[in-house]
């Protein structure tokens, strides 16, 4: 997926990608949407780790489907997380969500999260709602 354009998109405004400082990586398959993400405060609990990666992975889904869609809005409706372990800050982890199941208006992304070595941290499943703007006209 090439996310270049969906990236100058995204960083045109502050919102939960900037926030969390996720940064999105080009993949050859069009149906991957991948990003590396470093642990920081921001996106730690108060405890200082980050245990899970619910919003992250949901972001990523969106963020898929916001390529695959770019004039439509798409929101996540529904996920289901298995988190295994937490990261401490400092620590980088990258998320690569997949295009299981594509509809006109409902899309099912799975996210893999992993830590630098690979290692499994989270397994997200994400149901995202495309919508499509209806402009009022007036006469």
């Amino acid at each position: 997926m090439d996310v270049e354009t969906v990236k100058q998109l995204i960083e045109r405004r502050h919102n939960l990608s900037t926030a969390l400082g996720m940064d999105f990586i080009s993949t050859p398959e069009k149906d991957v949407c991948k990003a590396a993400m470093t642990v920081v405060e921001c996106n730690c609990l108060p405890f200082g780790f980050h245990s899970g990666g619910t919003s992250v992975a949901e972001n990523m889904a969106w963020t898929g489907a916001l390529f695959l869609y770019p004039s439509k809005i798409c929101v996540g409706i529904r996920d289901c997380s298995n988190h295994a372990k937490a990261m401490s800050e400092g620590e980088t982890v990258t998320d690569m969500a997949r295009l299981v199941s594509i509809g006109s208006k409902v899309h099912v992304w799975d996210a893999d999260i992993a830590d630098s070595s690979d290692e499994l941290i989270s397994i997200v499943h994400v149901i995202i709602y495309i919508i499509t703007l209806k402009i009022k006209t007036y006469e």
